[in-house]
């Protein structure tokens, strides 16, 4: 990926670090504080962008989770007991959010950022776990 992005942007090259992580639920407080807090810790200078999923939050729940995040947050949320996806991209200067797409039912979100020059596409996904072409028409048109 660090290649690719080198590649996307020659001029200055980019490392980009990714951690992605299955959660399993934050709609409880006691894991939030352990969770969140622990990504701006002991993540905060080695990752550029976490993917979180599986976090079981309403799309309400999204201006909470920016302020505990502090950077760009994309949520697709469904409920409080079911899937979620969530983006996070760490504040930094020159990094901007130009486009977000969450899925209502709470399965993907895509978010376009400038990062500089470069475009960056950061797609989260949470699928079903059944055959189910209709969620993969639609997520491929959203990528499209």
């Amino acid at each position: 990926m660090e290649k690719y992005v080198e590649q996307l942007c020659s001029a200055s090259p980019v490392p980009l670090r990714l951690l992605t992580w299955i959660v399993r639920g934050l709609n409880d407080n006691r894991k939030i504080r352990k969770v969140v807090p622990y990504l701006r810790t002991t993540y905060r200078h080695t990752i550029d962008v976490a993917v979180l999923k599986e976090m079981h939050l309403a799309p309400s729940d999204k201006e909470e989770m920016q302020q505990r995040m502090q950077g760009s947050v994309c949520v697709a949320g469904f409920t409080s007991h079911a899937r979620g996806v969530l983006i996070w991209v760490r504040k930094g200067e020159g990094i901007s959010l130009q486009e977000m797409c969450a899925d209502p039912a709470g399965r993907y979100v895509v978010a376009k950022y400038t990062i500089g020059k470069c475009m960056l596409l950061v797609v989260g996904v949470y699928g079903p776990n059944y055959d189910d072409p209709k969620f993969y028409n639609d997520l491929s048109t959203r990528l499209q």
